[in-house]
């Protein structure tokens, strides 16, 4: 009888402790490129930053739009229904490029550039949680008149590093 009771606890805790597991530990973070979508009659890149969902319209979406002319890449603000500057390619090295961005899943973060090809992402509140999304840094991988494509290097919850890579459009010189 003795081990009965011992052997129906053991079972109650270890299906507790099933339960209580997080299992965004098994989802990764997907960035990735989608479909182009037309705003105010101008084409924009269109990107995931979400954790991965099987269905793809419950995932968070950033729209993005890169003047080659003056070497900056806008993010939208649905909110606002307004463009703000998130990387000023024109910025002297260990300056601020843009504060307080928000991009899909990684909240409340600063972009300073290193140099002509990398931006670190600093927390804009002082210090990242431990548990917390983080971008590290964006790297410019090529630029040209048509194309800024980017290699955006980030940690998920657990610290998990990882890094995904978008090809971004400015359409004013792509013919359609």
């Amino acid at each position: 009888m003795k081990k009965n009771k011992i052997l129906f606890f053991l079972v109650l805790i270890c299906v507790n402790f099933v339960k209580a597991q997080d299992l965004k530990l098994f989802t990764p973070i997907l960035i990735s490129d989608i479909k182009s979508i037309m705003i105010n009659g101008e084409m924009n890149n269109q990107a995931i930053v979400d954790y991965f969902n099987p269905d793809v319209d419950k995932m968070q979406k950033e729209i993005l739009k890169y003047s080659s002319d003056s070497s900056v890449l806008y993010l939208y603000n649905s909110e606002s229904s307004s463009y703000k500057a998130f990387i000023c390619l024109n910025k002297k090295n260990k300056e601020t490029v843009s504060t307080e961005n928000n991009f899909g899943v990684f909240r409340s973060f600063n972009l300073i550039k290193k140099n002509d090809r990398l931006f670190d992402a600093v927390s804009a509140t002082g210090s990242y949680p431990s548990h917390f999304e983080r971008l590290n840094s964006i790297e410019i991988m090529e630029k040209s008149q048509k194309f800024l494509i980017i290699k955006i290097n980030f940690s998920d919850t657990y610290g998990y590093k990882g890094y995904s890579v978008l090809v971004l459009q400015d359409y004013k010189y792509i013919k359609h």
